[in-house]
């Protein structure tokens, strides 16, 4: 799993086992470690609902314990219905979250194409 930050913008980009995976029912997690022993731990679960209680492909919740930031992105049965389509492949599934705050963060899976094979 790839992770690349923009201003207000996660991208979070598998691989095609790494889909087959979450196909299955399995998460994926991985961890960066960061200088002052911070981490941050994000984690892709599938959910078999089709979609969140607010009819959204994906979820996002961001928390923090004594480690550092745990990044949780959700992915609903619509999103991994969409993400088998070839027409979304490349652009992937996207989402914008709007915080208590007011701040806004777009967050986007995508599979990695040039590994993509049919499934």
């Amino acid at each position: 799993m790839k992770l690349r930050l923009a201003t207000e913008h996660i991208r979070f980009r598998i691989s095609q086992s790494e889909f087959v995976a979450l196909t299955e029912s399995q998460e994926i997690t991985a961890t960066l470690n960061l200088p002052f022993a911070t981490r941050l731990q994000y984690t892709i679960r599938p959910d078999a609902q089709t979609a969140s209680p607010e009819g959204n492909p994906l979820g996002f919740e961001a928390s923090r314990d004594t480690g550092g930031m745990i990044w949780n992105l959700t992915v609903y049965r619509s999103a991994i219905n969409m993400l088998i389509k070839p027409e979304h492949a490349k652009n992937g599934v996207k989402e914008i979250f709007t915080f208590d705050q007011g701040d806004m963060l777009s967050v986007t899976l995508e599979i990695d194409i040039d590994r993509r094979t049919s499934i």
